[in-house]
């Protein structure tokens, strides 16, 4: 089955303030891989690494949010996740994904961070 995990952090290549989620997602995506499912990662850059990637063989697509380009400014009412889901949805990042038979999105709202 071919499964795309959409989240707006990642835990590689660094670990960062978001510790569950992060955590969440990768595990699910090791698990998964492990029954021979075909599993893919969309982020963001919050963490640093390149546009596409591989964690554990498992392909990574990072999209920009308003925070990668204008710092913590950019994460202003939320601005962020509001540009990370548009930034999903552009034609050429939506044929990362496009043939994925799940697709599971793995999200923060910004009140739980305080």
């Amino acid at each position: 089955m071919k499964i795309t995990i959409i989240s707006p952090v990642f835990p590689y290549p660094n670990r960062g303030i978001l510790g569950g989620i992060e955590r969440v997602v990768e595990n699910l995506s090791i698990f998964l891989k492990k029954l021979n499912h075909n599993v893919k990662i969309v982020t963001t850059y919050w963490n640093g690494g390149n546009r596409y990637d591989k964690y554990k063989e498992i392909p990574i697509l990072r999209v920009k949010d308003s925070k990668s380009i204008f710092g913590k400014l950019g994460s202003i009412f939320l601005f962020n996740s509001f540009s990370f889901g548009l930034n999903i949805l552009r034609k050429k990042n939506f044929t990362f994904y496009r043939d994925s038979d799940i697709i599971i999105l793995s999200f923060v709202f910004g009140f739980t961070r305080f």
